[in-house]
């Protein structure tokens, strides 16, 4: 029985206009994602990890190609659609946490839920405690992300990106900046996700990231040249 695609990606290209000649960053780029998949996408800077994910997450948009997620075609919602697609079906990890600084860890946790609607008031406060201690910084909530370490920050980046309950989780060097140990414990928890049914992409340059996921996509001079399962 064929599994089920959460994400389908079909003839993608992606170039910038510069002065000379266009910049050709990704070319004719086909991959399928299942639901429930572990993925690494690895290469050399350059080699066009970021804005794959860029385009994944609608953070920007192809030249050409399509992008099918949960059978939801992205690239022809127009930018307010597609701020609240991304919203409720994507919860993106980013390198450096991009945690609000002025707000509270528990504060950073509900944002989200409330810029989406989702859930009712008084549910969103409890699920981000929920949230809290299911990546094991419930304890922290009340504190503000200086006051916690680099490793409990990306924990509190990884409730916040499960604020909304997305099926598609994706995330940008989330051990990047964290020791082994710390970036061990990251990747055995995205791991418990997908156990519990979440999709999750990764770009990361971790030399043991095959340990952790289900397939790791080979970038090169932007076209997949490899896929290692």
């Amino acid at each position: 029985m064929k599994t089920q695609s959460l994400v389908s990606i079909s003839n993608l290209y992606k170039s910038y206009e510069s002065a000379a000649n266009p910049v050709h960053v990704l070319d004719n780029i086909n991959l399928e994602i299942a639901a429930g998949e572990r993925i690494a996408i690895v290469g050399k800077s350059g080699s066009g990890k970021t804005t794959l994910i860029n385009l994944i997450t609608g953070i920007d948009a192809p030249t050409s190609g399509e992008i099918l997620i949960q059978d939801q075609s992205i690239t022809a919602l127009n930018q307010n659609a597609l701020a609240q697609w991304r919203g409720k079906n994507v919860g993106i990890v980013f390198q450096f946490f991009q945690l609000l600084p002025t707000l509270t860890i528990l504060e950073n946790i509900i944002l989200p839920m409330d810029l989406c609607k989702q859930f009712s008031r008084k549910q969103r406060s409890a699920r981000a405690l929920e949230l809290l201690a299911r990546v094991g910084i419930a304890e922290h909530a009340n504190k503000l992300p200086a006051a916690l370490s680099g490793g409990q920050q990306q924990r509190a980046a990884i409730a916040r990106a499960l604020a909304n309950n997305p099926p598609l989780i994706v995330a940008d060097e989330p051990t990047g900046n964290l020791d082994s140990v710390t970036s061990n414990e990251i990747l055995t928890l995205f791991g418990e996700l997908a156990r519990e049914g979440k999709t999750l992409i990764a770009v990361s340059h971790e030399r043991d990231i095959s340990q952790h996921v289900d397939r790791v996509i080979h970038l090169k001079d932007g076209a997949i040249v490899g896929v290692t399962p």
